[in-house]
């Protein structure tokens, strides 16, 4: 709905529809109901712990005009540098950056803080 409120009609058309929040929706159709962000973030920061972050430069062997800088991919959360780039090379390739440019190249660089 336009108000920001979820419905569905669990128990058929002929009854009335569940309304509410999209956890009270999917609670009432029986779906997983993801978690709250409280534990989201408790859960986001025992993975991290151990871990780096890296900026990636992605760069190709025949570049566009406008890439012969490279990408630039910061942020990347990895326990080393060779994870980072593993990250990267399978983000460019899902987001197809990387076809038809010959080689690729990645070089990680520890973010600073």
């Amino acid at each position: 709905m336009a108000s920001g409120r979820y419905y569905a009609y669990s128990q058929g058309y002929d009854k009335d529809p569940v309304m509410g929040s999209l956890r009270d929706v999917q609670a009432a159709l029986g779906l997983s109901v993801p978690p709250s962000p409280r534990t989201t973030k408790s859960r986001e920061a025992s993975k991290t712990q151990g871990m780096s972050t890296f900026n990636v430069t992605l760069t190709f062997q025949h570049p566009a005009w406008d890439e012969r800088e490279g990408l630039l991919y910061e942020g990347i959360v990895a326990a080393s540098k060779t994870e980072a780039n593993r990250k990267v090379r399978a983000m460019a390739a899902s987001y197809g950056q990387t076809y038809c440019q010959g080689r690729i190249y990645l070089k990680a660089t520890k973010a600073s803080v």
